[in-house]
C-alpha cells in the first residue's frame, strides 16, 4: 500500500487495482458456482419432462457462463501482463535515469512506445471485465429462467 507521502491520487490508485481484481475474482467465482449448479439443474431436466426451449434456454445460460469465466481469465492474465510491463518500463527508467546520459525527456521518449502499448492493455482489461459483467449478468437472468421454467414444466401448475 502507498504511503501518505506519495499523495491521495497514489493511494487511491492502489485501493482501485486491488478492487478492481477483487470485483473480477467475485465475478468469476459466481460464474463458476452458477455453472455448477447449472450441471445440478441438467441433471434434474434429464430425469424429468423437459420441452426443447427449456434445454435451449438452459444452453444459452451455461454458454454465456462459460463466455464470463473464459473472459475472467482472459483478464486476470491480461492484468499480469500489464504489471509485469509496468515493473519492466520502471526498471528500464531507473536503469536510464542512474546511468546519467539521458535527460528526463530523453528517457520519457525511449519509453513512450512501451508505455502506449501498456495503457492500451490497462484499456483491454477493462473491456474484457465489462464483457465479463455482461456475460455473466446474460447467464444469470437465463439460468433462473430455466430454473423457473423447470420447476413449471416438472410440477405442473402452482396449486394453492
Amino acid at each position: 500500500m502507498a504511503t501518505q507521502k506519495e499523495g491521495s491520487f497514489v493511494r487511491w490508485q492502489c485501493i482501485r487495482i486491488a478492487q478492481f481484481g477483487h470485483v473480477a475474482n467475485l465475478i468469476l467465482t459466481f460464474a463458476v458456482a452458477s455453472l455448477g449448479f447449472s450441471v445440478t439443474l441438467l441433471q434434474d431436466l434429464r430425469h424429468g419432462r423437459s420441452a426443447p426451449c427449456l434445454l435451449c434456454i438452459w444452453a444459452i445460460a451455461d454458454f454465456a457462463l462459460l463466455g464470463s469465466i473464459a473472459l475472467g481469465i482472459l483478464c486476470a492474465m491480461n492484468r499480469l501482463w500489464d504489471f509485469r510491463e509496468t515493473a519492466q518500463i520502471a526498471r528500464r527508467r531507473e536503469d536510464l535515469e542512474q546511468d546519467g546520459k539521458l535527460t528526463r525527456q530523453e528517457i520519457d521518449a525511449r519509453l513512450e512506445y512501451q508505455r502506449e502499448a501498456n495503457r492500451k492493455r490497462g484499456e483491454l482489461s477493462w473491456t474484457l471485465f465489462y464483457w465479463q459483467i455482461g456475460t455473466f449478468g446474460v447467464g444469470i437472468v437465463f439460468l433462473l429462467l430455466a430454473f423457473v421454467f423447470s420447476l413449471l414444466v416438472n410440477e405442473g401448475p402452482v396449486q394453492v
